[in-house]
């Protein structure tokens, strides 16, 4: 009671509701289930084995024997290029190709001009005055 005799109503806690505590997972950043693309070579060796087989047959009518170097580099470069299958398959192949193009060219240049040489020599001339 109070002061006034008035009829006051115990004071109890009020009770408190709280969530019952469950054993929840941790979120985690979700794992993902493809694996990065590796970044691939670019199209570098491709681009070089067009190059060196065009500049390869070009230069095969002057000077044989860079052309089969460059020929023979432009055709490993081209082969690798397509073993890593690597961006830039059509110009690989096109290297490839034009290298092939290139030392066939160099080899029958090569064989035609010691031929002419060899028959130069036959006649009497004097073959080394043509060097």
């Amino acid at each position: 009671m109070d002061e006034n005799n008035n009829q006051v109503p115990e004071t109890q806690e009020q009770p408190t509701f709280e969530q019952p505590q469950f054993d929840q997972p941790v979120y985690e950043q979700p794992q993902s289930y493809y694996e990065p693309e590796q970044p691939q070579g670019g199209k570098g060796m491709s681009i070089a084995s067009m190059v060196l087989g065009i500049v390869s047959i070009v230069v095969s009518c002057c000077y044989v024997y860079a052309a089969f170097v460059t020929g023979i580099i432009g055709l490993v470069l081209g082969i690798i290029a397509l073993r890593k299958q690597a961006p830039g398959r059509g110009m690989a192949i096109a290297g490839i190709v034009t290298s092939i193009i290139s030392l066939v060219l160099a080899i029958v240049l090569l064989i035609v001009g010691v031929a002419a040489v060899s028959y130069l020599a036959n006649m009497g001339y004097d073959v080394n005055s043509l060097y």
